[in-house]
């Protein structure tokens, strides 16, 4: 009997060694990575921040050609490591024209995040949203929602019961 466990225990060992030695799949046959699952995640105890900033209750009026912040969405974050960010915005604006054309922009530590997805609006009534999935680098960043006027006679941003300005950072992992 006692070798029997004995040779239980060993082989236990054995395959959990070699396990441990390579990637390991859950619903996945072949994985590519340490852990690789093919279906849903439910998890317990994982690190994640949300930092908001909301504007103003007040009407801003825009008659600016060159970029400017957007009073109240700036949100200063500090990380400890490398962190992917999902980065949202949501602005309520109205043009004082039908021919106004503006634009926003995500701007990150004093740096037009992506010039090429800035947003263009042309409605006279319009929520704008943005959402930007990236990585940011450790250390402390600033992340700001920008606007100005491309064409036209002038927009402005207003927030009441129905209408809101925001934006929210979630961070995935350590953040201050």
């Amino acid at each position: 009997m006692h070798l029997k466990n004995g040779l239980l225990i060993f082989f236990t060992l054995l395959i959990l060694s070699n396990l441990s030695a390579q990637n390991v799949g859950i619903g996945e046959p072949n994985p590519s990575e340490k852990l690789e699952v093919n279906g849903r995640i439910a998890a317990k105890g994982y690190k994640n921040s949300i930092f908001t900033a909301a504007g103003a209750s007040s009407i801003t009026v825009l008659e600016e050609f060159d970029w400017i912040d957007i009073d109240g969405l700036s949100v200063t974050i500090t990380l400890d490591a490398p962190t992917t960010v999902i980065i949202s915005s949501k602005v309520h604006c109205r043009a004082f024209s039908s021919n106004s054309i503006m634009a926003t922009r995500l701007f990150i530590d004093g740096t037009d995040y992506d010039p090429t997805k800035n947003t263009i609006f042309v409605n006279i009534d319009r929520t704008i949203d943005n959402e930007h999935i990236l990585e940011l680098g450790a250390g402390t960043h600033t992340i700001k929602t920008q606007w100005k006027i491309i064409s036209g006679t002038g927009w402005f941003s207003d927030v009441d019961a129905n209408t809101e300005r925001k934006l929210q950072v979630l961070v995935f992992g350590e953040a201050n």
